[in-house]
């Protein structure tokens, strides 16, 4: 199983450029940081083709098992990060870009993640002839329960937006008092799920989005300190590569939960300073990065048919090759459907604006200015 992480290693190599001298002035471009986005969605499919697959002890398959154990729950930490970065530098540029963020950001994703739920929720009746109750499928649609799909990030991502949401509202003019407060609502958040017994994974990450916000806000200072200075950018990089790897071995050792955060936050750091100078960005990458959402809600879909079927069970680089296959036209399907139905949502509210007797007055029209800028 570890020619598919050579093969990825592979791809991302194509096309890729280094700056021995400077850095890359698009290095956390909306562009490079797609093609980021593409190889961790793959790396998260090939994680989750284990619980699926049997791997023998060969060293083939114990170096990939290997791989992924170092990992961890990194490989979803720049998801988080490159999402607070994004928000902030789009409210750098738009003050009043929080107007309409629940109803166009929020909303969105709830009612798209809603949409995956339905499929896993038909395939469960049908094809695996399991009845799901309707406790469970409302749970399923707050993303409280997996009913096969993966739940928990998608949970933890819709509430660290509105942390950010109540943050800036309340704090709307004191930005760094805000991205405190999503610091503090999050912390509170990590100590809820400790309190109630449920697993790390819920929130082990969910810091690295405060964090995107706060690079964001100091990213000009860090660059002048590391971007052009060949000393200090190489101690960063041996800061943040050294400082994963031993906050990695050391939490492996220990399962210390603070351990366990603080690995997850130095990673993206790391991929951060490495990319000022190693531009990993081509096109299949940056394909696989737009549409990595819908991989992420769709790609248990083949795992969990095929695995019924018992389909290449004693043959796992065909089974994961094969997923590989049917994920990726099933998510462009899935993200076309998802436009449409934007698209459809958006015109029944203007049929309906239109078509309203009253008319907004001044503040109504500005606001409605801000959602239609958003959207």
């Amino acid at each position: 199983m570890i020619f598919f992480l050579l093969a990825l290693l592979a791809l991302s190599l194509y096309k890729c450029k280094i700056r021995p001298i400077g850095y890359f002035d698009d290095y956390i471009s909306p562009a490079k940081t797609t093609s980021q986005k593409g190889i961790f969605i793959v790396i998260i499919m090939l994680s989750h083709v284990r619980s699926y697959i049997t791997l023998t002890a060969s060293p083939l398959d114990s170096s990939y098992t290997a791989v992924f154990s170092f990992i961890g729950q990194a490989m979803v930490s720049l998801f988080f990060f490159y999402s607070g970065y994004g928000i902030y530098e789009s409210v750098k540029k738009r003050p009043g870009y929080f107007d309409g963020f629940i109803e166009n950001r929020v909303f969105r994703i709830f009612m798209n993640f809603g949409m995956s739920v339905i499929l896993y929720w038909v395939i469960s009746e049908t094809v695996l002839g399991k009845h799901i109750g309707i406790d469970v499928l409302v749970r399923a649609f707050l993303g409280f329960k997996s009913i096969g799909n993966s739940s928990w990030f998608i949970f933890t991502m819709l509430l660290v937006y509105v942390f950010a949401f109540l943050s800036f509202r309340f704090l709307r003019f004191h930005n760094l008092a805000a991205i405190g407060g999503i610091v503090a609502l999050t912390l509170g958040f990590a100590l809820c799920i400790e309190l109630n017994n449920y697993e790390a994974l819920w929130y082990d990450t969910a810091f690295c989005f405060a964090l995107g916000f706060i690079y964001s806000y100091f990213r000009d200072p860090i660059e002048r300190v590391i971007g052009k200075n060949h000393v200090a950018y190489l101690v960063a990089l041996i800061l943040t590569v050294g400082g994963y790897i031993l906050t990695t071995i050391l939490y492996r050792e220990s399962r210390d939960l603070v351990l366990g955060s603080v690995k997850n936050l130095i990673f993206p750091l790391a991929v951060c300073v490495f990319s000022m100078r190693h531009s990993v960005h081509n096109p299949v990458l940056e394909w696989l990065g737009r549409h990595s959402f819908s991989i992420f809600l769709v790609h248990r879909i083949p795992m969990i048919i095929l695995s019924h079927y018992g389909v290449l069970a004693d043959n796992c680089y065909l089974f994961a090759a094969l997923v590989i296959l049917i994920t990726l036209p099933l998510s462009y399907g899935f993200t076309r459907l998802c436009d449409a139905t934007d698209r459809l949502i958006r015109e029944g509210k203007t049929a309906i604006s239109f078509f309203s007797e009253s008319r907004p007055d001044e503040s109504e029209k500005s606001a409605i200015g801000n959602v239609i800028r958003i959207a």
